[in-house]
């Protein structure tokens, strides 16, 4: 890739990264504002749905500035697909996490109490 290819990468992958931390952080805050004013019970699992995507993007973003030179210098090209490889397969495996707990928690939150087993 031309230095001009690699600029406009760096800067659209900082563009990514601020826009989706921004957009998460502003979830968690939406959730520990209104979310926990009306329906608290709901609150711990969608800040867990949030907050793991949060450690995911940071992780993700990490990784790839990090690990994948790193492994390109060391290990070749083979290396680096084998860490791609897991790399996704991982971060998979966390979305699927994170949506299921984005699920639960809307599900507690428009759940009315008395229709929840279990209360009164």
């Amino acid at each position: 890739m031309s230095d001009k290819g690699s600029a406009i990468m760096a800067v659209a992958s900082g563009a990514h990264l601020l826009l989706t931390l921004a957009v998460e952080i502003a979830l968690l805050i939406t959730i520990f504002t209104v979310v926990r004013r009306h329906r608290p019970q709901a609150v711990t699992l969608l800040a867990s749905s949030v907050g793991l995507g949060l450690a995911s993007t940071a992780a993700s973003f990490l990784m790839s500035f990090l690990a994948g030179p790193l492994l390109m210098r060391s290990g070749g090209i083979d290396q680096y697909y084998l860490f791609l490889a897991a790399e996704q397969a991982a971060f998979a495996l966390l979305g699927v996490l994170q949506t299921v707990l984005l699920i639960l928690g809307l599900i507690k939150a428009v759940t009315p109490e008395e229709a929840r087993p279990g209360t009164v």
